[in-house]
């Protein structure tokens, strides 16, 4: 059984030799597209579980593959239309402050001077 310990020294490699088969490995392509899903896989992956246990009850070893696909579907779907829009938002916003002179990052709310700039949107006058 892995525990915090064996993640911990996985990383450790990582760092430590570069040019490992393990690192080799996490640059791979479908390593990457999934790193780039694990936040939508965190959030997905819990109650679709239990909504695949509730409905599915035939063997554990398929019942925990269609758990892992309708995962991966979800996650894939969320990225797509949910975290991929926020993601280019964020972008354009980051832009647009990097042609202002002397812009602050907006991404939040600025309370260092005047009234309160949510979002690079200043009051009206």
């Amino acid at each position: 059984m892995c525990d915090g310990a064996d993640h911990a020294a996985a990383v450790v490699g990582l760092v430590v030799q570069p040019e490992s088969r393990l690192s080799a490995l996490a640059r791979s392509r479908p390593m990457m597209g999934v790193g780039r899903l694990s936040y939508s896989l965190y959030l997905w992956s819990l109650p679709l579980g239990h909504v695949v246990e509730s409905i599915f009850h035939g063997p554990q070893a398929v019942s925990a593959v269609l758990q892992i696909s309708v995962s991966f579907v979800a996650a894939i779907a969320s990225y797509r239309f949910v975290e991929r829009q926020f993601l280019r938002l964020k972008e354009r916003l980051g832009r647009r402050d990097r042609r202002t002179p002397g812009a602050e990052p907006t991404l939040g709310v600025r309370l260092a001077e005047g009234p309160p700039t949510v979002l690079g949107l200043e009051p009206s006058s």
